[in-house]
């Protein structure tokens, strides 16, 4: 008898942290599939408001740099594996403000691990630093 209740138990345990798991994959997938998307919508809207007018290449330059900064920041943490190296590296960038830093950070965070960073310290500095 006390043998089938701990079957039955491993399995409820089991089954419980399956749905969990697969709960926050796909949460993490949408949160993915949303970002990319809003990235999307942004090269549209840049392009098409911009496309006949001259300063047209500046905006588009300056979002592929973003792009570029993005992969670099992916990279960065896949070879450290850590965000300390990824946050010194953003924090290079003296030519974004700390809005556009943390939004940097988290798209880096998103695409390189699925979520947005818990504690992203450009959030916490003074809006007014640059």
């Amino acid at each position: 008898m006390e043998i089938i209740v701990s079957i039955i138990i491993g399995v409820v345990g089991i089954a419980a942290s399956w749905y969990i798991t697969r709960k926050y994959y796909l949460k993490s997938l949408h949160d993915q599939r949303e970002e990319f998307l809003s990235a999307e919508k942004d090269y549209r809207r840049i392009i098409e408001k911009y496309a006949d007018k001259q300063n047209a290449d500046v905006l588009v330059n300056k979002k592929l740099l973003e792009e570029k900064r993005i992969t670099d920041c992916i990279n960065r943490y896949v070879a450290t594996g850590g965000g300390e190296f990824l946050i010194t590296m953003i924090d290079t960038y003296s030519d974004l403000s700390n809005r556009e830093k943390a939004d940097l950070l988290d798209m880096a965070l998103l695409r390189a691990k699925g979520r947005k960073a818990k504690d992203n310290p450009f959030r916490n500095r003074d809006t007014s630093e640059k």
